[in-house]
């Protein structure tokens, strides 16, 4: 009888002490989610240089935009789904809960997810790449102009001009009397920080203070430079290392704010999409080895370099917020999934408790870093 009574309690203890492990991965374990069905119309080749900016997240909701089908956005934590516009003429899509914000050629509109409102921004049609949105605050390009606007008390601005406009005396028509900004493009804003490119004999990163009304050069290069991103102190963009129209190995940059310096995060990389960041993270694509391309994180507190997703095909375009990293997903269906008839899920994600190597800081920081005077 005795005997029994131990083996009882042995077993309930194991299953206990079974219950606590598996809750303690739980609470600790990355969460990795799929999101099916949305964007599937996307995965056709032609569309492939605009998967950038067909998806984005921000506080664990992710909007995903599909040419035929439109604008949805969904929510990771409860798997809801709500419907923002049928249809759009348009590869621009970007938010900031609760704001959605698309560019196509009717203009610029936005979405508040918690009323379902749906505003007219601009009605300048046809506008240059991808808006941008921080807090309350879209930034986008018109007609070389950088325009401003603040979705809450629905005012819009203009942060820099393009070609100075000179009216004709007694006539509509205006002449341009000098150049202000050269063809600028890919804006971003954090804060009071608003960056963008613009393309003189070289190709410059721009930066500018919304509240000391500053604008000055953060960079100047010879090559391509695809959209920079700003987060807190630091903004990071990605360049190309070679004029040949082939070659498509490049250069990730980081600029920090808060003592302008400018550090190479790394080089050689294989990839035609934009990096990301959030906080202190970066996240790219790389096509590292002939099996497809996978998505890598930089920690730039740490300095470390580390593995997001390995998966077999490619995966490319990831996005960044807090702890969320989505990218677009096109991993083949296994025979299982194909007997039942399971939707192909073209956006995939991890939500990370720790990011690897956190306080483990490296001796070099894991870049080269220079000193930069702002122009």
């Amino acid at each position: 009888m005795r005997r029994k009574k131990v083996f009882i309690a042995i077993v309930i203890l194991l299953v206990l002490g079974l219950g606590l492990l598996m809750e303690y991965q739980r609470r600790t374990r990355d969460i990795e989610f799929s999101i099916p069905s949305l964007i599937m119309l996307s995965l056709r080749t032609d569309l492939s240089p605009y998967w950038g900016s067909f998806v984005d997240v921000s506080n664990q909701k992710v909007v995903c935009q599909d040419p035929i089908c439109g604008v949805s956005a969904y929510s990771i934590q409860d798997r809801t789904q709500i419907k923002v516009i049928d249809y759009i003429f348009g590869f621009c899509v970007t938010m900031d809960d609760p704001w959605i914000v698309w560019a196509d050629k009717n203009g610029v509109s936005a979405f508040d997810l918690r009323d379902s409102g749906n505003y007219c921004l601009s009605k300048k049609g046809l506008l240059r790449d991808v808006p941008a949105i921080d807090g309350t605050t879209a930034v986008w390009v018109e007609e070389d102009d950088v325009i401003g606007y603040n979705l809450e008390t629905k005012t819009r601005f203009t942060i820099v001009p393009g070609w100075n406009r000179q009216e004709y005396q007694g006539e509509k028509e205006s002449k341009y009397v000098s150049p202000g900004l050269m063809n600028p493009r890919n804006p971003d804003i954090h804060g009071d920080i608003v960056v963008w490119v613009e393309e003189h004999a070289k190709t410059t990163v721009v930066g500018y203070n919304l509240r000391s009304k500053e604008k000055y050069v953060i960079r100047e290069s010879p090559y391509k430079i695809l959209h920079p991103r700003v987060s807190d102190n630091f903004i990071v963009w990605k360049e190309k290392e070679s004029e040949k129209p082939n070659e498509r190995l490049s250069t990730i940059m980081e600029y920090d704010l808060r003592n302008n310096t400018l550090m190479t995060i790394c080089s050689g990389i294989n990839s035609e999409f934009d990096v990301d960041i959030s906080g202190d993270i970066v996240v790219w694509d790389d096509y590292r080895d002939k099996s497809g391309s996978d998505i890598f994180g930089y920690n730039l507190s740490t300095g470390k370099t580390f593995r997001i997703c390995s998966s077999s095909g490619n995966q490319f375009a990831p996005k960044i917020s807090g702890h969320t990293v989505i990218w677009c997903d096109g991993r083949p269906q296994g025979w299982l999934e194909k007997v039942l008839k399971k939707e192909p899920c073209p956006v995939r994600g991890k939500i990370f408790r720790h990011w690897p190597g956190e306080g483990k800081a490296t001796a070099n920081g894991g870049g080269t870093k220079q000193e930069l005077g702002k122009d």
